[in-house]
Parts: structure tokens; C-alpha cells; sequence
């Protein structure tokens, strides 16, 4: 959203443009589906993030995303905004400047649909129709292709550009050196399949550098790095809620500036209304993460300045007089909610993170069983550790455990610990696919992702997922 201190197009707001925009495609309804079990990977990209993880092995014709060229991009231009434009005077950063998303005007402070106050990210105005995203399988894998990035062909400013993705699947030959594709280009020429799927991802591509690092666990958000035509692009990835169908679903935010759109120099030009000495806002989304109804893509709806002082969470915002319904639809991730759990003893799923956790027993500080014993299910002697989003959330009984909440099992032969199995929360709906799921023995992973059945199954059986620990 137009933030408090960003010069916007007054015309958007203007009385004569009070309209719903049209959408862009028919919203579709979220399958119960296998897709979802790619969501990690089509998200957070196979290959290094932009940070500077491990260096790659480079096959014979794979490009080198180190040193590739990157893209200079621009979300502030003209062809790129609608409420953020640059302008010589709003200090909007430059093309190719890092934006710290924490700092005004790309965080917002409003209310939830109960008044809980929350914080979210403004990512402008974005289409309900998702772009292309493309990741990368081997035949009958399950799997993206292990450190080949994820390829995009738009970026801020191109037609058809929008922060939201659609997962689309690419299947490439058995033995395929990762990177050596980097380029849609390069997948139509070479006749490769493509299969769409109902899988999407909130991945905003910013410049590289960017931060974000408020979030609803106490991990930020980090970077990672894509193609996009021979060139790598950094874009953060947004979990808060799985989302699925094949266009973006929509949730109703309500708004409120210094001046209503109907008058001179009104609108998002003026700013959001805020409490007096304060960037605390009036803004009101309808849901939040742990509802069905969740989107981080908002329609907004403009209500009469008048009412700021009344409107405190989703009923009195609803009640105030209407200036505008409709008129937009932003991309504004909830990053914040007051009073919820954070976790400050996390569970790494990348990869090769994981593996350094358990081997190390990073875990040793969690709350944890008293000893070994044998374990209700299939995995022998067992110990279990939970973190501390679990534990509270165990021991205030919650139906539904918070994002974040994590737990790690050691498992036994006798008394030589031979593995572990890991459950981590990835988004707040009850459902398995809503966990990732970890388990190796003896060096061998038999597990690793998303709705991992094999774990599930069991699992199902317990509170959201989690079996009674013997605390």
C-alpha cells in the first residue's frame, strides 16, 4: 500500500476511477492435490540462496550463478509501479538499490479481524493471474533437480510480471547437469515437457541486497537467486499460507488516509491515517494466516477518515461509511502478529542445514523426554525434543500448532543412536502437507519435504500431527 511518506498517482483514487479493477482471471478453487509437496522447492529454489551458501559443482555446460550477471531491477519505475512510482523527490531507492523492507514506507502497522495489531510488507499493486515459474525434474523424480535454480522469464517493470508464481514443471533428460538450462528459451527450444500445476509462491523479486527480516518466526526472510534469461535475479519467498488453484486468491483489506480519495490531493497521495505520534494505522485485514481464507493479495476498500477512531478490527471497519470498495488489489504479506508465538529455537529444512543441526545436536536445549524408550509407533527406542513454539502451544492445548513449532526425534538401535526423525510447522492450517517432514537412518534419508506420507500416515493420529511426548 502507498506508504506515508511515498508520492502516488492521485488519479488512482480519484472519484472518477472508483471502480473494481476487472480481474484478470477466474478465481479457481484450491485442490486437495500432490502439487503442494512442491511448494518448498518451487519457493525457496533448489540451488545456493543469494546470501553465498557453499559453492556449486559446475558440470560440463552448466553456467556459474556466482558469476553470472544479474539483472538490475526496478520495482519503482513507471512500468513497474502503480502506488510506488519514483519520483525526484519521494526517495524511492533507485534501480538496482537493496530496499530494507523493515524501514517506512514498505511496512505497514494495522489491526486484525479482532484487533490484534499486525504488521505486513507493501509490494504494490500485483494481478490475480500468477506468472510462470519454472522448476526443474528429472522423470519420475519427486524432487527438483539439486542445485539448479529456478527459472522466471519476467521480472518488475516486464509485461505479465507479478509477484505471485505459478509452479510449472519441467522434465529434463536422466543425468541432466544442473544450471546448464537457465532460460525459458532455452526449455521451448529444446522441446522440453511442461506441466502446470496448482502450486503457487509469493516471490517477489527485488534487487539484490534487499532484507526482510521481520517475519511470523524469528527467521528472516532470505534471498534466493533464479534465472531469469541468463541472468540471476534475487527474490524473496513468502509461507505464511500455502496457496493453490490457478489464479491468486483474494482477501479484504480495509483502508483509511489523511484526506478521503473524493477530495483534492486525497487518497494514497495523503498517506494512511495513523494514530497521533504514531505509525500505528487503522488499516484492517479480514483474515489472518491460520484462516481458509487467507491471501497475502488484498482487495482494498477505502472507508470514510470520520470513522479512524471507531474502526479497531474487522467489525467496526465493516460498519464505517464505504468511500471505495474494490479498487485495488495489493501484495501485502502479514509479517507480524502482536502476541503470537515466535520461535527463538529453530529447525533448519533446508538440506544440507539440517544435516549440520542433528549432527551437531543443536537441539540439546529443547524441551525433551527424560530418556529413551520405546517408541508407540515404528521407529524402535526413541527420545523426542521439542522447541519452545511446541511446547507452549502443546501445553496450552492449541488444536492447531503455530508456524515454527518443531520437533526432533532421536532414534535408537539399543543404545547407538542411528538417526532422527524432524517435524517442522510450514504454515498455519491444520494438514499434513502443512509440515515438512524428516527422517534418516544410518545416513540414508527416507523422508525429506512436505505431506511426506510415510510420516503422516502415523502421525495423523495425534493433535494437528504431533504425538503426545512423554514429558
Amino acid at each position: 500500500m502507498n506508504p506515508l511518506s511515498c508520492t502516488a498517482r492521485t488519479h488512482f483514487f480519484a472519484l472518477t476511477a472508483l471502480t473494481t479493477l476487472t480481474a484478470l482471471t477466474t478465481l479457481a478453487a484450491c485442490d486437495d492435490n500432490d502439487d503442494a509437496a512442491m511448494a518448498p522447492d518451487a519457493a525457496s529454489g533448489a540451488g545456493a540462496d543469494a546470501g553465498g551458501g557453499p559453492d556449486l559443482p559446475l558440470g560440463p555446460g552448466a553456467k556459474n550463478p556466482a558469476t553470472a550477471a544479474r539483472v538490475v531491477v526496478d520495482r519503482f519505475s513507471e512500468s513497474a509501479g502503480t502506488l510506488m512510482v519514483r519520483t525526484p523527490t519521494n526517495g524511492l531507492p533507485a534501480a538496482g538499490m537493496p530496499i530494507n523492507f523493515d524501514m517506512a514506507p514498505f511496512i505497514t502497522r494495522g489491526f486484525g479481524p479482532q484487533g490484534q495489531k499486525v504488521s505486513y510488507y507493501n509490494f504494490d499493486v500485483q494481478p490475480e493471474a500468477p506468472a510462470p515459474i519454472y522448476v526443474l525434474f528429472e522423470a519420475n523424480a519427486t524432487s527438483p533437480v539439486a542445485g539448479q535454480l529456478n527459472i522466471m522469464d519476467v521480472v518488475p517493470g516486464d509485461a505479465g510480471y507479478s509477484d505471485f508464481w505459478r509452479v510449472h514443471k519441467v522434465t529434463v533428460p536422466s543425468g541432466y547437469v544442473p544450471n546448464a538450462i537457465t532460460s525459458l528459451a532455452q526449455i521451448t527450444s529444446m522441446g522440453l515437457a511442461i506441466e502446470p500445476t496448482t502450486t503457487l509462491v509469493n516471490c517477489p523479486i527485488v534487487p539484490e541486497g534487499s532484507t526482510a527480516t521481520t517475519n511470523l518466526t524469528a527467521k528472516a526472510h532470505a534471498l534466493t537467486q533464479g534465472w531469469y534469461k541468463d541472468q540471476i535475479v534475487s527474490y524473496f519467498s513468502f509461507e505464511e499460507k500455502a496457496l493453490s488453484g490457478t489464479a491468486v486468491p483474494v482477501s479484504p483489506i480495509y483502508v483509511t488516509f489523511n484526506k478521503n480519495p473524493d477530495v483534492e490531493g486525497g487518497g494514497p497521495a495523503s498517506g494512511f491515517m495513523t494514530e497521533a505520534g504514531t505509525d500505528q494505522t487503522h488499516n484492517v485485514v479480514a483474515t489472518l494466516p491460520s484462516d481458509a481464507t487467507y491471501s497475502p493479495l488484498w482487495s482494498v476498500n477505502v472507508y470514510d477518515n470520520a470513522a479512524f477512531a471507531t474502526v479497531k478490527d474487522l467489525a467496526t471497519a465493516m460498519a464505517a461509511p464505504q468511500k471505495a470498495a474494490g479498487v485495488a488489489k495489493v501484495n501485502c504479506p502479514l509479517v507480524k502478529i502482536e502476541g503470537a508465538m515466535m520461535a527463538t529455537q529453530t529447525v533448519p529444512t533446508d538440506a544440507a542445514a539440517l544435516k549440520a543441526f542433528l549432527t551437531s545436536k543443536s537441539y540439546m536445549s529443547f524441551k525433551a523426554e527424560a530418556a529413551a524408550h520405546p517408541s508407540a509407533g515404528p521407529h524402535g527406542r526413541v527420545r523426542t525434543f521439542v522447541n519452545d513454539v511446541l511446547a507452549t502451544s502443546w501445553a496450552q492445548n492449541q488444536m492447531v500448532h503455530p508456524v515454527g513449532a518443531a520437533s526432533v526425534k532421536e532414534l535408537f538401535s539399543g543404545n547407538n543412536l542411528i538417526g532422527w526423525a524432524v517435524l517442522v510447522k510450514t504454515a498455519l492450517d491444520k494438514g499434513a502437507q502443512n509440515y515438512f517432514w524428516y527422517e534418516v537412518i544410518n545416513d540414508s534419508v527416507v523422508a525429506n519435504g512436505n505431506n511426506a506420507t510415510l510420516c503422516s500416515g502415523c502421525h495423523s493420529g495425534g493433535q494437528d500431527y504431533v504425538l503426545t511426548p512423554a514429558f
